[in-house]
């Protein structure tokens, strides 16, 4: 009995995993990263744009039903020896930022 009851558990919380769908990670080209994200980006980082190298652009995505959902947009890049990483929502808004501060000229808030 424990186990047919084991079984059921495991086998609804797979259902509900699956229904929920799942995140996914994917690099991007700057071309394909949405455009109100780029122009964020480089109002928020314009001075120290110079000083990132090795920089890659990736989207977290949540699969569900076969359609990804973007949940966020990620800048990553070398700058000296330490590590950028910049995040954003999908309509430019800035979510975090590593390895810098946000240009004081630029509007929004750095979370």
């Amino acid at each position: 009995m424990k186990k047919v009851m084991a079984l059921v558990i495991m086998l609804g919380a797979s259902v509900v995993m699956f229904a929920q769908g799942y995140q996914k990670n994917v690099k991007l080209k700057q071309e394909e990263v949405p455009v109100a994200v780029v122009q964020a980006f480089q109002n928020d980082f314009s001075s120290i744009s110079g000083e990132l190298t090795k920089g890659s652009w990736s989207v977290n995505a949540e699969e569900k039903n076969g359609v990804l959902k973007p949940i966020t947009y990620a800048y990553k890049a070398k700058r000296g020896d330490a590590k950028f990483e910049a995040r954003y929502t999908p309509d430019g808004t800035l979510d975090s930022a590593k390895g810098s501060d946000k240009d004081k000229s630029s509007s929004g808030e750095k979370k």
